[in-house]
Parts: C-alpha cells; structure tokens; sequence
C-alpha cells in the first residue's frame, strides 16, 4: 500500500513540474524543432554567388574557376565602398533634392530571364537584424519592421555586416530620415516603403507587384530577397508578443523543396531564417489600409542593385 502511494505522489509531481515548466518545454522542444528545420536549410549563397551560378547556367561563363575569383573578389571591392560610407556621420541618401518617385506595379513577369533555371531550392545569405537589436520594443522600434527588412536587403547587396550597434543606429536614422522627408514612419504601404528605399540608398528599379509564388521564386532565382507586407496575426510566429503585431514586413530569402519559404523576420530575435509554410505566408500577405489590413492587397517589393 505504501509503495502504491509514493508511486502516486512521484507521478503527481512529475505532472505537476511539467505543468509548471511546460511553457519553457515547449520552447526548447520547438528549439530543438528549429534547430533541426535550420540544419537542413540550403546553403546560403551571397548575391555575387547567385549571379555567377546564373551566368554558367545562360552559358556566360565557362570556367568554374571564374565564378570562384569573381566571388571572392567582389566583397573587398564592396567592402571598401561600405568602409567609406560608414565614415559619414550623417543621414546618407543619393539625391537631396530628388523627389519621391511614385511607384507602380507591374507586371512581374520582366524579373525572370528567358532561359533563367529555377532551382528546387535556394537560400540567399540576407544579413539579419531584429527591428529591435538591443530588444528594446518601444518607439520607434515597434513600429520599426518596414526599417529593419529595408537594411537587410540594402545589406545583403551591400555586403554590410549588421552588428547591433550598426543595425541600431541604421533603424534610426530610416526613422528620422522619413520623419524629415515625409513627415511619418510607422506602417508605411509597400509602395512608401519602396519610395523611401529609392529616395534614400538611390536604388533606380524598385518595384512593388503582385505577390505570386512563382514571381517569388523567380526573384530569388536571381538573387533578389523579396520584401513583403503581411498580416502579421496570420502569420502564427510563436516567437511573436501575444497575438504578434496587426501589420508586418519582414524579408523572403529564398524557399526549400519541401513548399517552405525562408525569412529573415525582424519581428523577433530568432527570425533569422525562419522558416514558414509557404501556404501560410502566401495567406498572410497583405499590405496595410489604414487598419483592416487583413482585406489589404496581396503585393511584394523588389529592389535590384544598380
């Protein structure tokens, strides 16, 4: 009878403990999930990479040793441009007195090349940054997403590395430099993101279109993240605050064989490479009207270097 009573009270603590520790359960086992999810990911390539792998395939290129001499050379040239830019201490865009430029959606079909190969599966190597790098997420930082993806595409062009410091101090001045020019920063459209990603950096094609799994594929086919709005309580990101924020951006680096589409999601610490359904992505694209953002359109935007 004894033994038949102590058997009980270990099992009603060992239920009891778990109910306690269940919510930090369940993070390490989706940890545990992620991390063997992030072990599978393709490798990431560098925007250098991906062009000289599109070379050989258009039959541009026949020497496999150029690709591994051009891509080994093109980050100390792009370094050295960054090295230089990171020595201005003040807010850097290409054309003061540019206006904004009005964007148009087009068709999407331009971003493809006639004899381009989709891969089953491709990772470009985006830089990553929380919208909040030292997780402070009050203003402007919770209201920061349309920023922090913006920099890590300039980034992954650029070949600049986002520390925290330098991540931190980019998300401002994007906030202060749209505050100066046009007056606001939180929950920018597609279409005023891209003009404030013209404006600034000088990018001469950007382009907001409707978003489509394959015109998605095809972008970074050719090495072009794709930023995209949503509605950020569809998307389901257990990392997310509560419900998660009504409107979001975040960055799509690249997709896998099994229907999966990779992200650089700003929207918390662990977004580097996370991992969404495709299904679920597409469904929670939507760009913000003014508050039922769930009805908003279904578009991506575009940047290609100069």
């Amino acid at each position: 009878m004894y033994k038949k009573f102590e058997i009980l009270f270990i099992l009603i603590l060992v239920v009891g403990i778990g109910f306690l520790l269940r919510a930090r359960l369940r993070e390490t086992y989706e940890s545990w999930q992620r991390a063997s999810i992030q072990s599978s990911l393709p490798q990431a390539q560098s925007y250098a990479e991906v062009q000289q792998l599109q070379n050989i395939n258009d039959g541009e290129v026949q020497n496999v040793d150029e690709v591994t001499n051009a891509t080994s050379n093109a980050p100390a040239e792009t370094t050295q441009k960054n090295l230089e830019t990171e020595q201005l201490n003040t807010l850097e865009f290409a054309n003061e007195s540019a206006m904004p430029q009005e964007q148009t959606t087009q068709d999407t079909t331009e971003i493809k090349k006639p004899n381009a190969i989709i891969p089953e599966s491709i990772n470009l190597a985006v830089p990553f940054t929380s919208q909040a790098p030292y997780a402070n997420w009050a203003l402007p930082y919770q209201e920061a997403c349309e920023e922090a993806a913006a920099l890590m595409v300039h980034a992954f062009y650029t070949n600049l590395t986002l520390d925290p410091a330098r991540a931190d101090k980019k998300i401002l001045d994007l906030v202060d430099f749209q505050e100066q020019y046009y007056g606001f920063y939180k929950d920018t459209t597609a279409q005023e993101t891209a003009r404030f990603i013209q404006d600034l950096w000088g990018y001469t094609n950007v382009r907001v279109e409707p978003a489509k799994i394959e015109t998605i594929k095809a972008a970074l086919t050719q090495g072009f993240p794709v930023m995209i709005p949503a509605a950020g309580r569809m998307l389901g990101n257990p990392y997310f605050t509560g419900e998660g924020p009504l409107y979001h951006m975040l960055v799509i680096r690249g997709y896998t064989k099994d229907d999966n589409f990779i992200t650089n999601d700003p929207g918390t610490k662990r977004g580097e490479g996370y991992v969404y359904k495709a299904s679920t992505l597409m469904n929670a694209i939507h760009d913000w009207n003014n508050g039922n953002v769930e009805s908003g359109e279904k578009l991506m935007i575009i940047i290609e270097p100069n």
